[in-house]
């Protein structure tokens, strides 16, 4: 007898990429500025069994969650590198899918943009996520500040959307609603910014925030460039 060994998917795969930048910029308000800025991310994937699967990703950048960059010139001090993913992702069928752990974002961003979610933005908590050929939806749950004395701040987000594909296009259409809890009259969740929200005299949010989302995507082929 014979076994055949399949070596087009390995059970450990590794992946990295750099990236550097340089920036001018010019504010009538504010001196020029030059900087040069520097990405590095390392990446593996461990496939526990057919359907389970271990992602990681360390990133520079810092604690900071939506940029993994570093600005040159801090005295040459080392540049923070950390913990940028860390989640399972177990696929009971052909098109359902539950993440846990500090994961890739599962929710559609509508042509790559950061309306809604900042591209290196990677949620932690549960999520789930079905993906069949006309119809996607991803629901999920997010810590967004465990607290000990107080209850957790939370994201709720639900996502629905439909695809059709014609010859030389592609529509997509979709709602979504995002839920935060607690939220209001928190302390400021990140480095105690405000980030331009309203707050009350004692530093304290004075909104919720509910967000609902309708997203509409045309895709067309037939150009010299894609549209």
């Amino acid at each position: 007898s014979s076994q055949r060994v399949d070596m087009t998917q390995p059970k450990l795969r590794f992946s990295g990429d750099m990236r550097g930048r340089h920036e001018y910029s010019d504010n009538r308000l504010k001196p020029d500025r030059q900087r040069t800025r520097i990405r590095l991310r390392l990446a593996a994937e461990a496939d526990l069994n057919d359907s389970t699967t271990l992602h990681m990703r360390f990133a520079t950048g810092g604690d900071n969650p939506t940029s993994t960059n570093f600005t040159l010139g801090d005295s040459f001090s080392r540049k923070e590198f950390g913990l940028d993913r860390a989640y399972a992702s177990h696929q009971f069928t052909q098109q359902q899918r539950v993440f846990l752990g500090k994961m890739k974002n599962p929710y559609k961003r509508v042509g790559g943009h950061g309306i809604l979610f900042d591209s290196d933005l990677n949620p932690e908590g549960l999520a789930w996520q079905y993906s069949g050929s006309a119809w996607q939806s991803t629901l999920g749950a997010f810590y967004l500040d465990e607290r000990s004395d107080d209850d957790n701040i939370m994201l709720y987000a639900a996502q629905l959307g439909i695809q059709q594909a014609f010859s030389d296009s592609h529509l997509q259409l979709g709602v979504g609603y995002y839920d935060y809890d607690h939220l209001q009259g928190a302390m400021p969740i990140y480095q105690n910014k405000q980030l331009g929200n309203r707050f009350d005299s004692h530093n304290r949010l004075i909104n919720d925030f509910n967000i609902a989302e309708l997203y509409a995507q045309y895709d067309v082929s037939h150009f010299p460039k894609p549209l």
